[in-house]
Order: structure tokens, then sequence, then C-alpha cells
């Protein structure tokens, strides 16, 4: 029976540390399944329904990723190329409101994309990973955009909308569907709109528990041989 202990003890001493030893290795993969490695933009109707879900695939070069676009008068419910969004901007737009999500603490600069867009707020300078745009324009109607870092429209549009006032909200990226319903509220009443941005390092709170999966294995392979020599 001792011998049945010290052997129980010795698999799960080494069971959690493989375990802790994976939820690292995974990174932003645990918990909960994988993080997006894609933007995305979703707006739900007052009724409910989805109204879009738009998801923007990575790009491989600089100024290669698309633009999320919902312009339901102008029959766009889907991706558009860079400089797209500006042209539809520079044509005019009212009730303009944005919001600006910023990246990850620790994200690592992508060599394979654009250089990054800095903007200067109040609380200082931060990292600008996503842009949304929303509003009337005299070219596609009211419409709301999301607009990623590697495609050149977000610095564009960025200053152009700079020029309407400070943005709604600077909210730091999380990997997970955040509410920016506030933007489209006046240009698509009672609706939802949520959006969703690639972030490539766990968050500090799953990094917590992820430690806390590594140490558990440790301290279990330490009681083992501890037991053992006595």
């Amino acid at each position: 029976m001792k011998m049945t202990i010290r052997s129980t003890t010795r698999m799960f001493g080494l069971a959690a540390l493989l375990s802790g030893l994976i939820f690292l290795a995974n990174g932003s993969h645990a918990l909960g399944g994988a993080l997006p490695l894609s933007d995305e933009l979703i707006v739900t109707s007052p009724t409910g329904g989805v109204a879009a879900d738009i998801v923007i695939p990575e790009g491989g070069a600089p100024n290669s990723e698309s633009s999320a676009v919902y312009a339901p008068l102008a029959n766009l419910n889907g991706t558009v190329g860079p400089g797209q969004i500006a042209g539809f901007a520079a044509g005019g737009v009212g009730n303009v409101s944005y919001v600006i999500l910023t990246e990850a603490p620790g994200e690592p600069a992508d060599p394979a994309e654009l250089p990054p867009v800095i903007f200067h707020g109040p609380n200082g300078d931060v990292v600008v990973s996503d842009l949304l745009l929303s509003g009337v324009s005299t070219v596609i109607g009211p419409f709301v955009a999301f607009i990623s870092d590697n495609n050149q429209d977000l610095r564009d549009v960025l200053g152009l909308a700079i020029q309407f006032g400070p943005p709604l909200r600077v909210l730091p990226e999380t990997g997970l569907l955040q509410d920016v319903s506030d933007a489209t509220a006046v240009t698509f009443p009672g609706s939802r709109t949520q959006v969703r941005s690639d972030v490539s390092v766990p968050e500090p709170s799953n990094l917590v528990i992820l430690l806390g999966f590594a140490g558990l294995g440790a301290i279990g392979s330490i009681w083992h041989r501890r037991r053992s020599a006595a």
C-alpha cells in the first residue's frame, strides 16, 4: 500500500507538471479555447438576429489586410481591400463616432506588417491595434467599419476621425468580444456592435492561471521527492 501511495503521488506530480507545461506552451490557446487569429466585427439587429458577422483574414505582407464593413443600403456586408474605407470617408461622413483599440502590453511588433500607428491621447501615447468607425457616408450611407493595423486605412481614417473630436473610448484589446455599441447607437439604433481583435500574448490574468498550473506540477514533483527521501 505504501508503494501504491508513493506511485500515485509521483504520477500526480508528473501529470500536474506536464499539464502546466502544456498550458504554458499553448499560451493564449488555453482557458476557454484558442483566442482568434484574426479580427472580427459582429452587428446584432434590434430583433436579436445577426445582421453581420465579418472576419478579417490575416495578411502576410504590409498593407495586405482588408477591413470589415457593414453598410446595408450599399449592400456591403463583408470585407473590402486597403484604401476603400478612406475613399468612403473622404466623400463626406456625418454622425461620426469611433473607438480605438490599443495593442496589448507585450504584443510583439510584426515585421510583416505596417509600422505601428500612435494615437496621442489625453492619457499619453498608445499603439493603435484597430479602429471602429461609424457614421453616414455620402457614398455608402449608414455604415460601421472595423479597420486593422496592417491596413493603410487605419492611419488615414484615424486622421480624418480625429477631426470630429475625441473618440468615444480607447480600449485595450483583449482577444475576446468587446461591446462597442455606443459607437453605432446613432447610425444603427437598437443594434448591438461587438468587435474582437487578435492577441498573440496571454493576458495577465490568464498568465497567472497558467503559471499556477505549472507551479502545481512543480509542487507535486517536489513533494514526491521529499517523501521518497524520507
